[in-house]
Protein backbone atom coordinates (compact mmCIF):
# COMPACT_ATOMS: atom_id res chain seq x y z
CA UNK A 1 0.00 0.00 0.00
CA UNK A 2 2.90 2.73 0.30
CA UNK A 3 3.81 1.67 -3.10
CA UNK A 4 0.23 2.35 -4.46
CA UNK A 5 0.42 5.56 -1.76
CA UNK A 6 3.38 6.63 -3.15
CA UNK A 7 1.60 6.73 -7.25
CA UNK A 8 -1.22 8.37 -6.14
CA UNK A 9 1.40 11.27 -5.18
CA UNK A 10 3.13 11.20 -8.35
CA UNK A 11 0.22 10.78 -10.64
CA UNK A 12 -1.61 13.75 -8.90
CA UNK A 13 1.61 15.76 -10.02
CA UNK A 14 1.52 14.20 -13.47
CA UNK A 15 -2.23 15.14 -13.29
CA UNK A 16 -1.90 18.94 -12.00
CA UNK A 17 0.64 19.40 -14.71
CA UNK A 18 -2.19 18.09 -17.12
CA UNK A 19 -4.99 19.90 -15.77
CA UNK A 20 -3.22 23.69 -15.32
CA UNK A 21 -2.15 23.68 -18.91
CA UNK A 22 -5.27 22.59 -20.16
CA UNK A 23 -6.93 25.59 -17.98
CA UNK A 24 -4.78 27.93 -19.02
CA UNK A 25 -5.68 27.36 -22.53
CA UNK A 26 -9.20 27.35 -21.61
CA UNK A 27 -8.75 30.80 -20.01
CA UNK A 28 -7.76 32.08 -22.97
CA UNK A 29 -11.03 31.68 -25.06
CA UNK A 30 -12.39 34.95 -23.32
CA UNK A 31 -9.41 36.81 -24.65
CA UNK A 32 -9.92 35.42 -28.29
CA UNK A 33 -13.26 36.02 -28.32
CA UNK A 34 -12.79 39.75 -27.57
CA UNK A 35 -10.65 40.02 -30.24
CA UNK A 36 -11.60 37.36 -33.27
CA UNK A 37 -15.01 37.57 -35.15
CA UNK A 38 -16.99 34.20 -35.25
CA UNK A 39 -15.36 32.99 -38.80
CA UNK A 40 -11.43 33.91 -37.49
CA UNK A 41 -12.62 32.01 -34.70
CA UNK A 42 -13.27 28.83 -36.37
CA UNK A 43 -10.44 29.30 -38.54
CA UNK A 44 -8.32 29.48 -35.55
CA UNK A 45 -9.99 25.89 -34.07
CA UNK A 46 -9.48 24.42 -37.61
CA UNK A 47 -6.01 24.89 -37.83
CA UNK A 48 -5.10 23.96 -33.85
CA UNK A 49 -6.74 20.97 -34.70
CA UNK A 50 -4.58 20.60 -37.76
CA UNK A 51 -1.63 20.92 -35.12
CA UNK A 52 -2.96 18.49 -32.65
CA UNK A 53 -2.71 16.10 -36.01
CA UNK A 54 0.20 16.72 -36.44
CA UNK A 55 2.01 16.75 -33.53
CA UNK A 56 0.76 13.30 -32.76
CA UNK A 57 1.63 12.54 -36.25
CA UNK A 58 5.37 13.64 -35.91
CA UNK A 59 5.92 11.04 -32.74
CA UNK A 60 5.06 7.82 -35.12
CA UNK A 61 4.04 6.18 -32.12
CA UNK A 62 7.53 6.63 -30.24
CA UNK A 63 6.43 8.00 -27.44
CA UNK A 64 4.64 4.92 -26.57
CA UNK A 65 7.59 3.22 -27.41
CA UNK A 66 9.93 5.27 -24.71
CA UNK A 67 6.82 5.04 -22.11
CA UNK A 68 7.51 1.36 -22.11
CA UNK A 69 10.90 0.61 -22.94
CA UNK A 70 11.93 2.50 -19.34
CA UNK A 71 9.81 -0.71 -17.88
CA UNK A 72 11.36 -2.72 -19.66
CA UNK A 73 14.86 -4.37 -18.23
CA UNK A 74 16.77 -5.22 -20.82
CA UNK A 75 16.20 -1.74 -22.42
CA UNK A 76 16.55 0.63 -18.77
CA UNK A 77 20.30 0.82 -18.89
CA UNK A 78 20.58 1.99 -22.29
CA UNK A 79 17.39 4.29 -22.31
CA UNK A 80 19.39 7.64 -23.28
CA UNK A 81 20.57 5.86 -26.42
CA UNK A 82 17.53 4.84 -27.07
CA UNK A 83 16.38 8.33 -26.90
CA UNK A 84 18.75 9.93 -28.56
CA UNK A 85 18.54 7.55 -31.43
CA UNK A 86 14.63 8.64 -31.57
CA UNK A 87 14.77 11.62 -31.58
CA UNK A 88 17.13 12.62 -33.92
CA UNK A 89 15.32 10.35 -36.33
CA UNK A 90 12.36 12.51 -35.90
CA UNK A 91 14.30 15.56 -36.19
CA UNK A 92 15.21 14.77 -39.80
CA UNK A 93 12.60 12.35 -40.65
CA UNK A 94 9.81 15.08 -39.88
CA UNK A 95 11.82 17.99 -41.59
CA UNK A 96 11.35 15.86 -45.12
CA UNK A 97 7.47 14.85 -44.19
CA UNK A 98 6.93 18.68 -42.95
CA UNK A 99 8.78 20.68 -46.32
CA UNK A 100 6.55 17.82 -48.30
CA UNK A 101 3.78 18.69 -46.55
CA UNK A 102 3.75 22.38 -47.09
CA UNK A 103 4.60 21.95 -50.63
CA UNK A 104 1.42 19.84 -51.37
CA UNK A 105 -0.55 22.98 -49.22
CA UNK A 106 0.81 25.16 -51.39
CA UNK A 107 -0.58 22.83 -54.66
CA UNK A 108 -4.09 22.48 -53.20
CA UNK A 109 -4.37 26.13 -52.24
CA UNK A 110 -4.04 25.62 -48.82
CA UNK A 111 -3.54 28.74 -46.59
CA UNK A 112 0.64 28.63 -46.89
CA UNK A 113 1.49 30.71 -43.83
CA UNK A 114 -1.14 29.25 -41.67
CA UNK A 115 -0.02 25.64 -42.60
CA UNK A 116 3.92 26.63 -42.41
CA UNK A 117 3.22 27.91 -38.76
CA UNK A 118 1.39 24.81 -38.21
CA UNK A 119 3.82 22.82 -39.26
CA UNK A 120 6.67 24.33 -37.41
CA UNK A 121 4.58 24.16 -34.22
CA UNK A 122 4.50 20.13 -34.82
CA UNK A 123 7.99 20.11 -35.04
CA UNK A 124 9.45 21.49 -32.54
CA UNK A 125 6.60 19.65 -30.24
CA UNK A 126 8.67 16.36 -30.72
CA UNK A 127 11.27 17.14 -28.11
CA UNK A 128 9.00 18.38 -26.03
CA UNK A 129 6.74 15.65 -25.48
CA UNK A 130 10.19 13.48 -25.84
CA UNK A 131 11.29 14.76 -22.53
CA UNK A 132 7.65 14.92 -21.11
CA UNK A 133 7.68 11.24 -21.31
CA UNK A 134 11.12 11.04 -20.30
CA UNK A 135 9.89 12.81 -17.06
CA UNK A 136 6.98 10.93 -16.69
CA UNK A 137 8.79 7.73 -16.34
CA UNK A 138 11.95 8.06 -14.72
CA UNK A 139 9.62 9.31 -11.50
CA UNK A 140 10.45 13.34 -12.21
CA UNK A 141 7.13 14.07 -11.84
CA UNK A 142 8.47 17.86 -10.40
CA UNK A 143 10.35 18.52 -13.67
CA UNK A 144 7.48 17.01 -15.94
CA UNK A 145 5.34 19.95 -14.21
CA UNK A 146 7.77 22.96 -14.66
CA UNK A 147 8.04 21.94 -18.06
CA UNK A 148 4.37 21.54 -18.91
CA UNK A 149 3.16 24.65 -16.90
CA UNK A 150 5.99 26.59 -18.27
CA UNK A 151 5.03 26.01 -21.55
CA UNK A 152 1.79 27.29 -21.44
CA UNK A 153 2.17 30.05 -19.40
CA UNK A 154 4.53 31.16 -22.03
CA UNK A 155 2.66 30.27 -24.66
CA UNK A 156 -0.17 32.16 -23.36
CA UNK A 157 1.61 35.07 -22.43
CA UNK A 158 3.01 35.09 -26.00
CA UNK A 159 -0.53 34.79 -27.37
CA UNK A 160 -1.87 38.11 -25.18
CA UNK A 161 1.15 40.02 -26.07
CA UNK A 162 1.33 38.99 -30.12
CA UNK A 163 -2.63 40.01 -29.96
CA UNK A 164 -2.24 43.75 -28.06
CA UNK A 165 0.67 44.05 -30.82
CA UNK A 166 1.07 44.24 -34.37
CA UNK A 167 -2.90 45.15 -34.91
CA UNK A 168 -1.92 45.64 -37.97
CA UNK A 169 -1.54 41.74 -39.57
CA UNK A 170 -4.15 38.93 -39.20
CA UNK A 171 -4.86 38.39 -35.42
CA UNK A 172 -5.24 34.19 -36.08
CA UNK A 173 -1.68 34.98 -37.70
CA UNK A 174 -0.64 36.57 -34.72
CA UNK A 175 -1.78 33.97 -32.54
CA UNK A 176 0.60 30.68 -34.41
CA UNK A 177 3.48 33.14 -34.82
CA UNK A 178 3.13 33.32 -31.00
CA UNK A 179 3.12 29.45 -30.36
CA UNK A 180 5.56 28.70 -33.09
CA UNK A 181 7.85 31.36 -31.12
CA UNK A 182 7.26 29.94 -27.19
CA UNK A 183 7.46 26.23 -29.10
CA UNK A 184 10.66 27.23 -30.52
CA UNK A 185 12.12 28.76 -27.08
CA UNK A 186 11.78 25.51 -25.49
CA UNK A 187 12.89 23.13 -28.45
CA UNK A 188 16.17 25.08 -27.71
CA UNK A 189 16.00 25.37 -24.22
CA UNK A 190 15.42 20.95 -24.35
CA UNK A 191 17.97 20.29 -27.29
CA UNK A 192 20.38 22.38 -25.40
CA UNK A 193 19.81 20.45 -21.74
CA UNK A 194 20.47 17.22 -23.65
CA UNK A 195 23.45 18.30 -25.61
CA UNK A 196 21.43 18.40 -28.99
CA UNK A 197 20.83 14.46 -28.34
CA UNK A 198 23.72 13.73 -29.12
CA UNK A 199 25.91 12.33 -26.06
CA UNK A 200 25.31 8.54 -27.87
CA UNK A 201 26.05 6.82 -31.11
CA UNK A 202 23.34 6.47 -33.45
CA UNK A 203 21.88 2.87 -33.40
CA UNK A 204 20.10 1.90 -36.11
CA UNK A 205 18.70 -1.39 -34.40
CA UNK A 206 17.57 0.75 -32.02
CA UNK A 207 15.14 2.62 -34.06
CA UNK A 208 13.74 -0.35 -35.39
CA UNK A 209 12.79 -1.99 -32.52
CA UNK A 210 11.18 1.90 -31.37
CA UNK A 211 8.98 1.91 -34.43
CA UNK A 212 8.22 -1.67 -34.72
CA UNK A 213 6.82 -1.34 -31.10
CA UNK A 214 5.25 2.08 -31.31
CA UNK A 215 3.73 2.44 -34.75
CA UNK A 216 0.73 0.09 -34.20
CA UNK A 217 0.10 2.72 -31.59
CA UNK A 218 -0.68 5.50 -34.41
CA UNK A 219 -3.68 4.93 -35.45
CA UNK A 220 -5.65 4.68 -32.43
CA UNK A 221 -3.03 8.03 -31.43
CA UNK A 222 -5.05 9.41 -34.86
CA UNK A 223 -8.25 7.95 -34.05
CA UNK A 224 -8.97 10.01 -30.81
CA UNK A 225 -8.27 12.76 -32.63
CA UNK A 226 -10.64 12.25 -35.38
CA UNK A 227 -13.24 11.53 -32.68
CA UNK A 228 -12.19 14.86 -31.19
CA UNK A 229 -11.58 17.13 -34.60
CA UNK A 230 -12.80 15.90 -37.58
CA UNK A 231 -16.33 17.95 -37.22
CA UNK A 232 -14.83 20.97 -37.53
CA UNK A 233 -13.20 19.78 -40.92
CA UNK A 234 -16.38 18.68 -41.85
CA UNK A 235 -17.81 21.62 -41.25
CA UNK A 236 -16.04 23.81 -42.97
CA UNK A 237 -16.27 21.33 -45.80
CA UNK A 238 -20.10 21.61 -46.68
CA UNK A 239 -20.50 24.87 -44.96
CA UNK A 240 -18.19 28.32 -43.31
CA UNK A 241 -15.88 28.93 -40.71
CA UNK A 242 -18.99 30.74 -39.19
CA UNK A 243 -20.39 27.95 -38.03
CA UNK A 244 -16.81 26.04 -37.22
CA UNK A 245 -16.77 28.95 -35.07
CA UNK A 246 -19.67 28.53 -33.18
CA UNK A 247 -19.10 24.77 -32.71
CA UNK A 248 -15.79 25.39 -31.51
CA UNK A 249 -16.91 27.80 -29.28
CA UNK A 250 -19.31 25.10 -28.08
CA UNK A 251 -16.68 22.04 -28.17
CA UNK A 252 -14.21 24.04 -26.18
CA UNK A 253 -16.62 24.88 -23.31
CA UNK A 254 -18.24 21.47 -22.87
CA UNK A 255 -14.68 20.08 -23.02
CA UNK A 256 -14.28 21.55 -19.12
CA UNK A 257 -15.41 18.28 -18.46
CA UNK A 258 -12.61 16.90 -19.96
CA UNK A 259 -10.31 18.51 -17.68
CA UNK A 260 -12.08 17.04 -14.54
CA UNK A 261 -11.76 13.37 -16.80
CA UNK A 262 -8.36 14.05 -16.93
CA UNK A 263 -7.42 14.70 -13.56
CA UNK A 264 -9.02 11.67 -12.43
CA UNK A 265 -8.03 9.67 -14.87
CA UNK A 266 -4.24 10.71 -14.18
CA UNK A 267 -4.74 8.61 -10.76
CA UNK A 268 -7.17 6.20 -11.84
CA UNK A 269 -4.94 4.25 -14.48
CA UNK A 270 -1.75 4.00 -12.23
CA UNK A 271 -3.98 2.90 -9.62
CA UNK A 272 -6.11 0.72 -11.77
CA UNK A 273 -2.62 -1.28 -12.66
CA UNK A 274 -0.98 -1.28 -9.20
CA UNK A 275 -4.25 -2.81 -7.49
CA UNK A 276 -4.44 -5.05 -9.94
CA UNK A 277 -1.11 -6.51 -9.89
CA UNK A 278 -0.51 -6.10 -6.20
CA UNK A 279 -3.83 -6.42 -4.54
CA UNK A 280 -5.64 -9.24 -3.45
CA UNK A 281 -9.12 -8.47 -3.36
CA UNK A 282 -8.25 -6.59 -6.72
CA UNK A 283 -11.55 -6.87 -7.92
CA UNK A 284 -13.81 -5.39 -5.17
CA UNK A 285 -11.53 -2.53 -4.46
CA UNK A 286 -11.77 -1.76 -8.13
CA UNK A 287 -15.30 -1.77 -8.35
CA UNK A 288 -16.20 0.29 -5.43
CA UNK A 289 -13.62 2.62 -6.70
CA UNK A 290 -14.92 2.68 -10.09
CA UNK A 291 -18.22 3.39 -8.83
CA UNK A 292 -17.18 6.25 -7.14
CA UNK A 293 -15.78 7.61 -9.56
CA UNK A 294 -19.06 7.45 -12.05
CA UNK A 295 -21.01 9.18 -9.66
CA UNK A 296 -18.22 12.04 -9.23
CA UNK A 297 -17.96 12.02 -13.43
CA UNK A 298 -22.07 12.64 -12.92
CA UNK A 299 -21.71 15.29 -10.61
CA UNK A 300 -19.40 16.90 -12.30
CA UNK A 301 -20.82 16.64 -15.60
CA UNK A 302 -24.17 18.24 -13.80
CA UNK A 303 -22.47 21.21 -12.64
CA UNK A 304 -20.96 21.63 -16.03
CA UNK A 305 -24.57 21.56 -17.48
CA UNK A 306 -25.81 23.74 -14.73
CA UNK A 307 -23.67 26.92 -15.26
CA UNK A 308 -22.74 26.49 -18.83
CA UNK A 309 -24.92 28.85 -20.46
CA UNK A 310 -23.58 31.78 -17.70
CA UNK A 311 -19.96 30.78 -18.45
CA UNK A 312 -20.69 31.39 -22.18
CA UNK A 313 -23.24 34.55 -21.75
CA UNK A 314 -20.55 36.40 -19.19
CA UNK A 315 -17.21 35.59 -20.74
CA UNK A 316 -18.00 35.94 -25.03
CA UNK A 317 -19.14 37.91 -27.38
CA UNK A 318 -23.33 37.80 -27.76
CA UNK A 319 -22.74 36.61 -31.33
CA UNK A 320 -21.30 33.66 -29.35
CA UNK A 321 -23.95 32.74 -27.45
CA UNK A 322 -25.42 30.31 -29.76
CA UNK A 323 -23.13 27.89 -28.57
CA UNK A 324 -24.44 27.36 -25.44
CA UNK A 325 -26.87 24.34 -26.23
CA UNK A 326 -24.06 22.57 -28.49
CA UNK A 327 -22.13 22.81 -25.50
CA UNK A 328 -24.11 21.25 -23.69
CA UNK A 329 -24.29 17.89 -25.74
CA UNK A 330 -20.02 17.86 -25.30
CA UNK A 331 -20.23 17.79 -21.79
CA UNK A 332 -22.82 14.40 -22.22
CA UNK A 333 -20.46 13.29 -24.95
CA UNK A 334 -17.63 13.36 -22.65
CA UNK A 335 -19.09 11.68 -19.67
CA UNK A 336 -19.92 9.28 -22.10
CA UNK A 337 -16.64 9.19 -22.49
CA UNK A 338 -16.18 8.62 -18.64
CA UNK A 339 -17.27 5.44 -18.89
CA UNK A 340 -15.08 4.44 -21.55
CA UNK A 341 -12.34 5.33 -19.28
CA UNK A 342 -13.68 3.57 -16.54
CA UNK A 343 -13.01 0.43 -18.36
CA UNK A 344 -10.49 0.25 -20.92
CA UNK A 345 -8.04 0.43 -17.89
CA UNK A 346 -9.28 -3.33 -17.47
CA UNK A 347 -7.93 -3.83 -20.96
CA UNK A 348 -4.27 -2.52 -20.18
CA UNK A 349 -4.11 -4.69 -16.72
CA UNK A 350 -5.29 -8.03 -18.70
CA UNK A 351 -2.66 -7.55 -21.38
CA UNK A 352 -5.45 -7.07 -24.12
CA UNK A 353 -4.29 -3.48 -24.76
CA UNK A 354 -4.00 -4.16 -28.36
CA UNK A 355 -8.24 -4.47 -28.32
CA UNK A 356 -8.38 -0.66 -27.44
CA UNK A 357 -7.59 0.59 -31.00
CA UNK A 358 -10.61 -1.70 -32.18
CA UNK A 359 -13.37 0.63 -30.08
CA UNK A 360 -11.29 3.94 -30.95
CA UNK A 361 -11.10 2.68 -34.33
CA UNK A 362 -14.48 1.98 -35.07
CA UNK A 363 -15.99 4.87 -32.80
CA UNK A 364 -13.63 7.26 -34.87
CA UNK A 365 -15.40 5.76 -38.30
CA UNK A 366 -18.87 6.12 -36.89
CA UNK A 367 -18.11 9.80 -36.37
CA UNK A 368 -16.30 10.08 -39.92
CA UNK A 369 -19.59 8.43 -41.53
CA UNK A 370 -22.35 10.11 -39.44
CA UNK A 371 -20.55 14.20 -39.87
CA UNK A 372 -20.75 13.33 -43.76
CA UNK A 373 -24.34 12.62 -43.33
CA UNK A 374 -25.65 14.69 -40.65
CA UNK A 375 -23.82 18.00 -41.47
CA UNK A 376 -25.23 18.62 -44.78
CA UNK A 377 -28.59 18.13 -43.03
CA UNK A 378 -28.61 19.60 -40.00
CA UNK A 379 -25.25 21.12 -39.92
CA UNK A 380 -24.09 21.60 -36.41
CA UNK A 381 -26.55 20.06 -34.85
CA UNK A 382 -25.39 16.79 -36.93
CA UNK A 383 -22.16 16.89 -35.62
CA UNK A 384 -22.84 16.83 -31.80
CA UNK A 385 -25.91 13.99 -32.60
CA UNK A 386 -22.46 12.44 -34.80
CA UNK A 387 -20.02 13.03 -31.56
CA UNK A 388 -22.50 11.43 -28.96
CA UNK A 389 -23.41 8.38 -30.98
CA UNK A 390 -19.40 7.67 -31.41
CA UNK A 391 -18.47 8.13 -28.46
CA UNK A 392 -21.29 5.97 -27.36
CA UNK A 393 -20.20 3.10 -29.29
CA UNK A 394 -16.63 3.27 -27.92
CA UNK A 395 -17.84 3.19 -24.65
CA UNK A 396 -19.95 0.29 -25.55
CA UNK A 397 -17.23 -1.69 -27.49
CA UNK A 398 -14.65 -0.83 -24.83
CA UNK A 399 -17.14 -2.28 -22.09
CA UNK A 400 -18.14 -5.79 -24.18
CA UNK A 401 -14.07 -6.40 -24.47
CA UNK A 402 -13.25 -5.47 -20.87
CA UNK A 403 -16.54 -7.45 -19.83
CA UNK A 404 -14.92 -10.70 -21.44
CA UNK A 405 -11.03 -9.96 -20.41
CA UNK A 406 -11.21 -7.92 -16.93
CA UNK A 407 -14.75 -7.78 -15.72
CA UNK A 408 -15.59 -4.71 -12.96
CA UNK A 409 -19.05 -5.64 -10.54
CA UNK A 410 -20.42 -2.30 -12.20
CA UNK A 411 -22.95 -2.71 -15.29
CA UNK A 412 -24.77 -0.87 -17.61
CA UNK A 413 -27.38 -0.55 -14.94
CA UNK A 414 -25.26 1.13 -12.53
CA UNK A 415 -24.04 3.49 -15.29
CA UNK A 416 -27.71 4.70 -16.40
CA UNK A 417 -29.09 4.97 -12.64
CA UNK A 418 -26.41 7.50 -12.04
CA UNK A 419 -26.25 8.89 -15.44
CA UNK A 420 -30.39 9.86 -14.66
CA UNK A 421 -28.93 12.95 -12.61
CA UNK A 422 -26.89 14.54 -15.72
CA UNK A 423 -30.07 13.76 -17.80
CA UNK A 424 -32.74 15.66 -15.39
CA UNK A 425 -30.01 18.65 -14.63
CA UNK A 426 -29.55 18.94 -18.93
CA UNK A 427 -33.79 18.92 -19.50
CA UNK A 428 -34.06 21.45 -16.40
CA UNK A 429 -31.17 23.68 -17.03
CA UNK A 430 -31.80 24.30 -20.85
CA UNK A 431 -35.74 25.05 -19.89
CA UNK A 432 -34.57 27.74 -17.07
CA UNK A 433 -31.87 29.05 -19.56
CA UNK A 434 -34.72 30.38 -21.35
CA UNK A 435 -35.90 32.55 -18.88
CA UNK A 436 -35.17 36.76 -18.84
CA UNK A 437 -35.30 37.42 -15.28
CA UNK A 438 -31.44 36.58 -14.40
CA UNK A 439 -31.89 36.57 -10.84
CA UNK A 440 -34.75 33.68 -11.08
CA UNK A 441 -32.54 31.72 -13.71
CA UNK A 442 -29.63 31.80 -11.25
CA UNK A 443 -31.72 31.42 -7.78
CA UNK A 444 -33.40 28.17 -9.36
CA UNK A 445 -29.61 27.01 -10.68
CA UNK A 446 -27.98 27.38 -6.96
CA UNK A 447 -30.92 25.67 -5.64
CA UNK A 448 -30.58 22.78 -7.99
CA UNK A 449 -26.40 22.67 -7.36
CA UNK A 450 -27.09 22.69 -3.17
CA UNK A 451 -27.58 19.26 -3.31
CA UNK A 452 -24.99 18.36 -5.68
CA UNK A 453 -22.54 19.70 -3.45
CA UNK A 454 -23.91 17.93 -0.48
CA UNK A 455 -24.05 15.35 -1.84
CA UNK A 456 -20.39 15.44 -2.90
CA UNK A 457 -19.04 16.61 0.13
CA UNK A 458 -20.68 13.59 2.02
CA UNK A 459 -19.11 11.17 -0.37
CA UNK A 460 -15.55 13.24 0.80
CA UNK A 461 -16.20 12.61 4.43
CA UNK A 462 -16.99 9.15 4.01
CA UNK A 463 -13.76 8.53 2.31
Amino acid sequence: MADLRQMFRQSSIYGSADVISKAIAFLLIPVFTRFLDVPDYGRLALFQSLAGVLSVTFLWGTAASLASFYHFKEHRDRFHSIKDTTVRFLLVFNLIVGVGLFWASRLVGINPVLTGLVLIIAYFAVVRTTETVHFVHSGRPGNQLVLVVSFAVVSAVSVIAALFMFSEFDPVNRIFSALAAAGGLFFVIVMVRNRFFMGTPFEGSILREVLIFGLPVLPHALAQWILNFSDRAMLRYFLDYQEVGIYSLGYNFGMVMLIFLSAVNTSWGPAFMGIAENEERASQILTDMAGKIWIAFCLAASGCLLWVHEAITFATPVEYHGAVILSKWIVVSYLIYGSYLLYANGLFAARKSKLVPLATMSAALVNIVLNWFLIPIYGTTGAVIATVVSFTVMAILVYTLASQHYPLGIGPGFLILYGLVPIFVFVVSTTVDGLENMSIRISIKLILTTPLLFYAYGNVRRK
